[in-house]
């Protein structure tokens, strides 16, 4: 694509437990990789624009532009800073994913600010819709089928487990076979907000965090062509498909597999990719 764009928000309501007293920003600097074009990191209070704390519509990874501010920039508690990265993805002929290696993609804002007590934490991440103090206090995820807890939908430790899991291992195995119990099991588990598409990247990211969460994706993906994230009450799907059919249900290529019944579903649905796209904002804090 010529144009890819990716939004981060650091909400207000975080950035006043982030930014505990008045703040200065003296200078901004951004970071993509290969694919990026432009990047800008704006600055908002009360729900208007202040500034562009950064803007660079030709962005070059081997030479990232400092963007000095003289006099310095206020930052308050509450302020909202809203991140913007746009890709163009016609150099490349493989699926690009969220790391850190060069070959995958970011979206970095650092911000120099001070005094360093000011703040209470130095970033604040974005992972889909929920911010750093959502990740950290465990705020529930708002989908069209209700809160989704995805900390507990996803919490594992050596003695317990998420009471859904027991159903989906009882009748799912990882052998690749799809039976009518895991279809039916698979069936009555999309019912849950938390496996509707919106808070599909925040599940997988923490199911794939621990040996039980990956065993249980494992388990699921085993019926690669019954399962799928609901986005409505339609429900559909062959018994079981190969990998060769995958575009059938993921909606993103062209021809005959377009616009199936998991159209805009996450990898997940698919097999064995899973899908990130956290986009950050870092306070790189000086005294």
């Amino acid at each position: 694509r010529p144009r890819f764009e990716v939004n981060s928000v650091c909400k207000g309501s975080c950035s006043r437990d982030t930014v505990t007293r008045p703040a200065k920003i003296f200078a901004g600097l951004n970071i993509m990789q290969s694919l990026g074009s432009v990047i800008t990191v704006q600055l908002f209070r009360n729900g208007q624009k202040l500034v562009n704390i950064t803007y660079d519509n030709s962005f070059n990874p081997n030479y990232p532009k400092i963007f000095p501010h003289t006099p310095s920039l206020d930052l308050l508690p509450g302020d909202e800073i809203k991140t913007t990265c746009v890709y163009n993805s016609f150099r490349s002929n493989r699926s690009v994913f969220f790391g850190e290696d060069t070959s995958d993609e970011l979206c970095y804002g650092l911000l120099f600010v001070y005094p360093k007590d000011a703040f209470s934490r130095s970033n604040c991440l974005t992972f889909d819709a929920l911010d750093i103090c959502d990740l950290t206090d465990g705020n529930p995820l708002q989908t069209p089928k209700g809160e989704c807890n995805w900390g507990a939908f996803t919490y594992f430790d050596d003695n317990y487990q998420p009471p859904w899991t027991d159903m989906i291992q009882t009748n799912c195995q990882m052998d690749g076979r799809c039976r009518p119990e895991c279809k039916w099991a698979l069936d009555k588990l999309m019912d849950d907000p938390c496996m509707h598409k919106v808070a599909s990247s925040v599940i997988n990211w923490r199911l794939a965090a621990s040996d039980k969460g990956r065993s249980a994706l494992a388990r699921m993906n085993g019926c690669r062509g019954a399962i799928y994230h609901s986005d409505g009450d339609s429900k559909g799907g062959q018994a079981s498909c190969g990998w060769e059919e995958c575009s059938m249900y993921c909606g993103s290529g062209s021809g005959s597999g377009s616009g199936g019944p998991y159209d805009g579903a996450p990898k997940m649905a698919a097999g064995w990719i899973i899908v990130l796209t956290p986009v950050l904002i870092l306070l790189n804090l000086s005294v």
